[in-house]
């Protein structure tokens, strides 16, 4: 990729998400601190609908950081949120998701009482010492599983550190 950023949607390169979110575990374990990682997907998104620009123009006026939001899949987008616990960001998605739904009716001129097919998942790190390329696995199965389920549009990984450390101590041991 040429730059920093996507000329499609103003946001990082799928391609640096790894290395970045790598950093920021790094960071954040470093200062004991929490991390949570935010998969949003709208489906059949792509972009070259009007939609696209505007579900990542959301994205940085909602979470701040153009730096630490990126493209994610064909029509997706992850958010590394840094201090953020998987419960805030629950709640932080949730509302979010209000924003976002109000944006998409005002200026793309959704009916409003279409549903739209936006769903997210969210991991964190949990006081463990965890790779990106585990924390993107874990949100991403929660984002299939809200795609799956459909019940609720967010549903996060939520992992227990001390059967995580288990985990690892039990590997160690081989």
């Amino acid at each position: 990729p040429h730059g920093l950023y996507s000329p499609l949607s103003n946001l990082g390169w799928e391609s640096y998400l790894l290395d970045r979110l790598d950093a920021e575990l790094a960071r954040s374990a470093s200062f004991e601190q929490d991390l949570c990682l935010v998969l949003v997907e709208y489906q059949d998104l792509s972009p070259d609908r009007p939609a696209y620009p505007l579900v990542a123009e959301a994205i940085v006026d909602f979470f701040g950081f153009r730096d630490l939001a990126f493209e994610h899949g064909s029509g997706g987008f992850a958010i590394i949120a840094p201090t953020i616990a998987v419960e805030e960001g629950i709640r932080q998605t949730e509302e979010f998701l209000k924003k976002l739904l109000f944006t998409l009716r005002e200026k793309a001129g959704i009916d409003p009482l279409e549903i739209i097919p936006l769903f997210f998942g969210l991991s964190s790190r949990a006081g463990r010492l965890v790779e990106g390329a585990r924390l993107l696995h874990e949100a991403e199965a929660a984002l299939a599983r809200a795609k799956d389920e459909q019940d609720s549009r967010i549903i996060a990984f939520r992992p227990d550190p001390d059967k995580y450390r288990a985990f690892l101590a039990s590997k160690s041991d081989h």
